[in-house]
């Protein structure tokens, strides 16, 4: 698995993953710039996630987090730790040392959890308005 930059060009790939999945999808001008994809070994993408930044301090927000509807149960977690590798490197490279999270499922609670992340809220509902 490799992780590289999001291009604009891989908007119509995660739009179709989040349809697949009865997700809205984001309006792409609504992602940041920042974004990484993980590739498997055949350079077909596997996941994306977008680092939103703040320009104060150096918390970064990773958003979105998706993975393609065809990842086999046993490549997930694989799928994941590249994706957080990736997510991680290119936050170190832009001097954000906090990375935040917000996520829904109890299996990926437990995994961020695993992963040296810390619970900052219970019970938290997030809502995104397109205007």
């Amino acid at each position: 698995m490799n992780a590289r930059l999001y291009r604009p060009e891989d908007y119509a790939t995660a739009k179709s993953w989040w349809q697949s999945r009865g997700i809205p999808a984001m309006p792409e001008n609504a992602l940041p710039a920042c974004g990484i994809v993980v590739e498997n070994d055949e350079h077909a993408p596997q996941a994306m996630a977008w680092i939103y930044q703040d320009n104060s301090i150096g918390v970064a927000w990773m958003a979105w987090p998706v993975l393609a509807p065809d990842v086999k149960c046993f490549r997930i977690l694989k799928t994941f730790d590249a994706l957080l590798g990736g997510v991680e490197t290119v936050c170190r490279s832009l001097g954000r040392r906090v990375i935040h999270v917000a996520v829904d499922r109890s299996s990926l609670k437990k995994w961020f959890l695993l992963r040296g992340f810390h619970k900052s809220a219970d019970n938290l509902t997030s809502f995104v308005k397109v205007i």
